[in-house]
């Protein structure tokens, strides 16, 4: 009777802290909502300020194309901030996901338009994005290695034979009922078998657990999906392309059921703070449980590695359009629909960089390369900025940030901040020409953008071949400026030689920027003006900084001798 009533108290006490436990998780969840909006549609950059996990690029490299920014163009627009203020992600999925986005403009123009409605959907939806964003909020990470590289290790792994654990649980229970005959050598047997079990089980599980983390991922993203599939046949789904994603999720499920159904009751503390599943777990170490459970779903998740890559895809890519809909949403007094056009012409109405708090806005029509000149910290370098980002926005996010902005589909391809490269041995000047000589091959091959319909090939260069001398530098320059406008690439290139404005000018339109020095000091406009730059400052910023005047006035003497004579002479 005793026992008995020990039983039903203990039982009590289980379901009691389920019980809070469930009315904990359910605030936690109410909680996390209301943080969600207020801040869907802000300024991400003041909330969200995380480094780019090491998953996103191990997802990015498995599903490039030959369409995808390569890592000069990327690192040059600093689009590692610009997907730091866009990731709003709630899984590891949408993570990945959305980064591959960022660097794999479509070449689609019905495909672009899909996904910009998908993301005003979700912009539009509040109840269904929020639904959707909790659920995956609950499905977090794999840990900071990468799934596909766990994957590919579990391939590895050698077949395990369940025998000496199913013969250590029979050991373990013939010990159990020792205690009752043998009395307290029974108790000996027992701890000694129970210590020996023990000892095996976490060093064999210790050897599997990053792939059981992978396992548990695997799990949870199927729960998302089921839960995404209910949410969206139960919410108001009117858009053509969620739809899309979610019949897809749908079938993938089916496909996924053998691993849904192996891994039922599995028993793992990974699973959560369930005082249940905590239970089960706790018990689940003496039968070895978790381990046997690994390797019984090991073949059937390496079976169905492909189908769980497009449902990591599917729930990653409603994740990152609702992420794309909370970025759109913050810059909306800002940004507008990209237009497509069939001409080889871009025509952006106040355009501005994404990045700069209080922008200066400007505007172009251009139709054929341009040349940008202007003095330092002019502006030249945030406009070619400015209207790379806007090209690939147009593609990724369907939305520019500008009044108006009307292009055909361009590829972008840039070499604005080279380095010199110390471990290759590459001097800034080598660096400098392996970059160049990469966009022209890249642009060569016509087989990269077969089947895209007409595209644009755009080139963005910042002073090219600074690395070496003026006379060689302008003539390589022109030479190969002219070739790259000769070949059909829109080229908008900033330099400070201006000689180069004549020296193009049957093949570039040139464009300045302006400075204003008065009063010991200098300020910008920032506003483009057609034609070359007209005056040189370089020198006179030295004198408004403080430099020598002395000094200054013979760096002066020395120009207008070398103007009048065509040497150089010291003074």
């Amino acid at each position: 009777m005793e026992a008995l009533i020990f039983v039903l108290i203990l039982l009590g006490i289980i379901v009691l802290i389920m019980f809070l436990q469930f009315i904990n998780s359910r605030r936690d969840d109410k909680l996390y909502l209301l943080k969600l909006r207020k801040e869907f549609g802000n300024n991400h950059r003041s909330s969200y300020d995380h480094d780019l996990p090491a998953s996103a690029d191990a997802y990015f490299r498995r599903h490039a194309t030959d369409r995808s920014l390569d890592d000069i163009t990327w690192s040059d627009l600093s689009l590692d901030s610009i997907y730091s203020c866009i990731d709003t992600t709630e899984s590891e999925a949408g993570h990945q996901v959305l980064y591959h986005m960022l660097r794999t403009p479509l070449f689609d123009t019905e495909l672009i338009a899909s996904r910009r409605r998908a993301i005003d959907h979700f912009r539009t939806h509040d109840e269904l994005r929020e639904k959707v964003q909790i659920v995956l909020h609950h499905v977090g990470s794999s840990g900071k290695s990468s799934i596909y590289d766990l994957l590919d290790d579990m391939k590895g792994l050698e077949e395990k034979s369940f025998t000496p654990y199913y013969v250590r649980i029979a050991a373990l229970i013939l010990s159990i009922v020792s205690m009752f005959f043998l009395k307290g050598f029974g108790v000996v047997i027992f701890l000694a078998v129970l210590i020996s079990n023990l000892y095996v089980y976490y060093r064999d599980r210790a050897k599997i657990l990053p792939y059981m983390k992978v396992y548990l991922y695997i799990l949870k993203t199927i729960d998302a999906g089921e839960a995404i599939v209910r949410a969206f046949s139960s919410g108001d789904m009117t858009d053509p392309e969620l739809d899309r994603l979610s019949s897809g999720i749908k079938d993938l499920l089916v496909r996924l059921k053998s691993i849904k159904r192996k891994s039922s009751f599995s028993l793992s503390s990974e699973m959560g703070n369930n005082p249940f599943l905590v239970l089960l777990s706790i018990a689940g170490v003496f039968v070895y449980a978790d381990i046997i459970r690994f390797w019984n779903l090991k073949r059937s998740i390496l079976d169905r590695s492909e189908d769980i890559d497009e449902l990591i895809f599917r729930s990653g890519s409603i994740d990152a359009y609702i992420s794309m809909a909370g970025y759109v949403q913050s810059i909306s007094r800002r940004c507008c629909e990209s237009t497509f056009t069939e001409e080889d012409r871009i025509d952006a109405e106040g355009i501005v960089h994404p990045l700069i708090e209080d922008p200066v806005p400007n505007t172009i029509s251009a139709d054929r390369s341009i040349l940008l000149t202007g003095a330092n910290a002019s502006g030249k370098s945030t406009f070619l900025k400015s209207m790379a980002l806007g090209a690939i926005y147009a593609q990724t996010i369907g939305y520019v940030c500008a009044d108006r902005y009307a292009a055909p589909l361009c590829a972008v391809s840039s070499a604005m901040s080279v380095r010199d490269d110390i471990e290759s041995g590459d001097s800034y000047y080598m660096v400098e020409i392996k970059a160049v000589k990469r966009i022209i091959d890249r642009y060569c091959d016509e087989d990269i953008y077969a089947g895209c319909g007409h595209v644009l090939k755009l080139c963005f260069v910042d002073e090219l071949l600074s690395g070496t001398n003026t006379e060689e530098r302008i003539a390589a320059c022109t030479q190969i400026l002219k070739g790259m406008a000769a070949s059909g690439v829109m080229v908008m290139a900033a330099t400070h030689d201006m000689e180069l404005t004549e020296l193009l000018k049957n093949d570039y339109d040139n464009y300045h920027f302006e400075e204003d020095l008065s009063e010991g000091d200098v300020r910008f406009s920032y506003k483009i003006m057609s034609g070359g730059a007209t005056s040189r400052n370089a020198i006179r910023l030295l004198s408004s900084l403080g430099f020598d005047e002395g000094m200054v006035q013979r760096a002066e003497m020395m120009v207008r001798l070398h103007k009048a004579e065509g040497v150089w002479k010291p003074v």
